[in-house]
């Protein structure tokens, strides 16, 4: 019996040093094996990392939690992040708070872009009325009345679409939301009372005795997006809906013009309309691009470059170009410029201001300084010259590309100018 537990005791130690043995050179096999990580991004909806590449390897490297952008407005009820190492995205409902500090009430007010689009009805007439400010120009549309204000020299001017004489009004007017609402006195941020139920700010100015209005307020984020007001009578009331901050633009009537239509019509064909955008149009051109961010490259202010093309030789602002940047101009210019006219079933001819204007917008792809951008036009005009040539366009444009690995917008207001044809 001893001698048969004795020889278990044997075969039990040599299985032991065995086993050690074997896990030895498991771990010495594992010290020599170098990983290699995969470039692409493994991701969840919380981290992002790198993954052996190797057979049966579960090694990770990097592993970090995602560093989210600032997010850009997916609707209006939603925003979409977009992570800045790899480039998962994440969509969060847009939450609106509907009251504002004394401080956040003034900034509301001293915004210089919006759209103010509303109504007044004065015993019982409903009149439709249209403000708009872009930081230096302030312009309404009341029924058939047009009139805005612009700056020249420092001073301030008025203009309207049945008086092209200049109205000289100061130095001191000012041009922001409460410019919209200035003629209705409204009184300071702690006369008015906030109501959770209707959510806005309420207030009855009563240091006007003979005509006191009635107010209501309300805000989202830090914006004005409703004014509402009643006379003492009841007899006037007005409603405007705020909109497209930092977004609004202006393209004014010419001040020398009238209602009535004048001069001759400048509404072509389509195979006159295909005609004009012939690419060998432009080999012999003067061609102006001016461009202004909106948002996106707040750190780029509005630029004009001026382009002149004479065969296969061209200039930019006087200097001789390259013929890279020849090519370049041809693709990025040019090539916009083309494809934005491709579309004569898009637009619609005004017969008013004598120019197509686009009925849609109008989206296509490009490649822009390296990068394969996807372009999108709205309140597109293209004008002709008076021998049915292109002759400028006049649109906001947004381009959305991804520089390594970031997706970018940019949003710019763009005037292209041809002239000087052959």
């Amino acid at each position: 019996m001893k001698k048969l537990l004795a020889i278990i005791l044997a075969l039990i130690m040599i299985l032991s040093f065995a086993a050690c043995d074997s896990t030895e050179k498991e771990d010495e096999t594992k010290e020599k094996h170098e990983h290699s990580f995969k470039t692409d991004w493994s991701k969840d909806n919380t981290y992002h990392w790198h993954e052996c590449s190797g057979e049966n390897c579960n090694e990770i490297s990097n592993k970090a939690e995602h560093i989210w952008n600032d997010g850009e407005d997916k609707s209006a009820t939603e925003k979409i992040f977009t992570c800045t190492v790899c480039s998962q995205t994440k969509t969060e409902p847009i939450v609106k708070v509907t009251t504002v500090t004394e401080a956040e009430w003034k900034a509301a007010f001293a915004l210089t872009n919006a759209t103010a689009n509303g109504f007044l009805v004065e015993n019982g007439e409903k009149e439709t009325v249209l403000f708009k400010i872009d930081k230096t120009i302030y312009y309404s549309e009341l029924e058939d009345y047009i009139a805005w204000v612009t700056q020249k020299d420092g001073i301030y001017y008025m203009y309207n679409n049945q008086n092209s004489e200049e109205n000289r009004i100061g130095e001191s007017f000012t041009i922001n939301v409460s410019t919209i609402l200035m003629s209705f006195h409204l009184p300071e941020y702690s006369k008015f009372t906030y109501s959770e139920e209707t959510k806005s700010y309420s207030c009855t100015n009563e240091d006007y005795p003979d005509e006191y209005y009635k107010f209501n307020l309300y805000f989202e984020n830090g914006l004005l997006v409703k004014f509402e007001s009643t006379n003492k009578s009841n007899a006037i009331t007005y409603s405007f809906d705020f909109s497209d901050y930092e977004t609004t633009t202006i393209k004014l009537p010419d001040k020398n013009n009238n209602s009535s239509s004048s001069g001759s019509s400048m509404e072509i064909s389509k195979a006159e309309w295909n005609a004009m955008k012939a690419a060998e149009k432009f080999n012999n051109v003067t061609f102006t691009n001016n461009a202004t961010f909106v948002s996106g490259y707040s750190d780029v202010g509005p630029h004009v470059n001026i382009f002149k093309l004479a065969g296969n030789k061209a200039t930019a602002d006087g200097t001789p170009m390259e013929a890279e940047s020849i090519d370049a101009l041809r693709t990025m210019y040019l090539g916009t410029s083309l494809a934005i006219v491709e579309n004569f079933e898009k637009f619609s001819y005004d017969a008013n201001q004598k120019c197509y204007v686009s009925v849609e917008s109008i989206s296509y792809n490009v490649s822009l300084m390296g990068y394969d951008a996807a372009i999108t036009v709205k309140d597109a005009i293209v004008e002709l010259d008076a021998d049915k040539n292109l002759s400028k366009i006049i649109c906001e444009m947004t381009q959305e590309f991804v520089d390594q690995g970031t997706p970018k917008k940019y949003v710019l207001n763009v005037i292209f100018t041809f002239e000087n044809y052959g």
